[in-house]
């Protein structure tokens, strides 16, 4: 399961994300060999219409992982999780969120 950085808001998260948090830990684990932090959940400052607001989206921390292995960790969720789900590697974290259009 993977941890919560202090203060995120994750309350009311759509399934559609909470389902999925052992098998985002998994992959993480695998690659960086510790629990994934969700940084940002329904908290935070997003664009006016982000899913993080709806419960729908997720931030996980990589400014402990160099860039390579952050990339396979996004590739490894985006595969895992399938066409429904948006993984994008930002500048300072990985952005999952469900958005099947």
């Amino acid at each position: 399961m993977p941890r919560f950085k202090d203060g995120v808001d994750h309350t009311d998260m759509s399934d559609n994300i909470t389902r999925h948090y052992d098998r985002i830990d998994k992959i993480h684990n695998k690659h960086v060999d510790r629990d994934a932090l969700i940084t940002s959940a329904r908290d935070g400052e997003h664009k006016t219409d982000s899913l993080h607001y709806s419960g729908k989206a997720i931030d996980l921390r990589t400014r402990d992982m160099d860039t390579g292995i952050a990339r396979k960790v996004t590739r490894d969720i985006q595969n895992e999780l399938g066409r429904d789900y948006d993984v994008i590697l930002e500048h300072n974290h990985i952005h999952l969120e469900y958005d099947p259009d």
